[in-house]
């Protein structure tokens, strides 16, 4: 071989399979639950999130509702829907448009909807909240902690339960 030329190194398909071997990453979850595993590859702020759904609301598979909170449902075993994405205002545009009380809590029961993740003003994605509380009926509500009754007289209302740096926990409480 001439000096001069310039040489393409082979990777041999044994280096390869090392590389794959040594670098093999999967999204598993149970590995990820880990709270050290949190730390390591989130923001501290995240902590407080996770020991309260641990904690507090362990067992529970309600839904919880929030803007930017995607990375919760790597972590945590029950469902989130992230209003931060544009397609889900269209998935679950009832959320985000102004309807009866009554269609609100029926709806909220048909997608299992309890809980509420409002971003406070230190969290990106305040102004994609601020701009569904314009029209929504359901971020009205939260937003005012009104107890709201529907036409067959079923009281219900948002519940703060928890302040954590990013975010406000809120609950629905039906009154019977």
């Amino acid at each position: 071989m001439d000096p001069a030329e310039p040489s393409i190194s082979m990777i041999t398909p044994l280096t390869m399979l090392n590389e794959a071997v040594k670098f093999t990453t999967t999204w598993d979850p149970s590995h990820y639950n880990k709270i050290d595993s949190i730390k390591y590859i989130s923001y501290n702020w995240y902590i407080p999130v996770y020991d309260f759904y641990n904690s507090q609301l362990s067992g529970e598979k309600t839904t919880t509702i929030g803007f930017g909170i995607t990375l919760f449902q790597f972590f945590l075993d029950r469902p989130f829907i992230d209003l931060n994405h544009p397609r889900n205002w269209l998935i679950y545009l009832p959320l985000l448009q102004p309807i009866s009380s009554d269609e609100l809590l029926v709806y909220l029961k048909i997608i299992n909807a309890n809980y509420f993740l409002i971003p406070t003003e230190r969290y990106f994605s305040r102004n994609i909240y601020e701009a569904a509380l314009k029209n929504s009926t359901l971020f009205k509500i939260i937003a005012s902690s009104a107890i709201v009754e529907g036409s067959n007289g079923q009281k219900f209302k948002f519940e703060k339960l928890a302040s954590f740096d990013p975010f406000d926990l809120y609950g629905l409480i039906i009154y019977k």
